[in-house]
């Protein structure tokens, strides 16, 4: 995964935060942001490599799903959101922004590697 958030991807999630994309009420300098995606994408690798262990063969030699699939990026990028809600709001809001969001996140990628689907996808994306 790349070690940076686009510009768009920042002004997201500002707005999820803070309810705003200007004017934000912390500095957030870029060593910080990449101390927050750098936390980010070890959680979400961890969670990678686990659907690489359980789906198997058509993951193997692959960075399961990095390039071409948004699905982990957005997981990335929500794993920002609640660990800045934690931070900056409260711990209510990140633990209900985490059961909405993020488990409703998970539960499409768990749908779409228990329907194969993930594997077809993966598959003809190599071809």
């Amino acid at each position: 995964m790349a070690n940076n958030l686009s510009a768009q991807a920042k002004s997201r999630i500002l707005l999820e935060v803070f309810g705003r994309t200007t004017n934000v009420p912390v500095d957030l300098d870029d060593n910080t942001w990449e101390g927050y995606v750098n936390h980010a994408e070890k959680r979400v690798d961890e969670i990678r490599k686990w659907y690489v262990k359980d789906v198997g063969a058509s993951f193997e030699g692959s960075e399961a799903g990095s390039a071409g699939d948004d699905t982990w990026s957005e997981l990335v990028e929500l794993e920002v959101v609640e660990r800045l809600i934690r931070q900056f709001r409260s711990v209510q809001d990140a633990d209900a922004f985490r059961k909405t969001a993020i488990s409703s996140l998970l539960g499409q990628i768990v749908s779409t590697v228990a329907h194969g689907d993930w594997e077809d996808a993966t598959s003809a994306d190599s071809d």
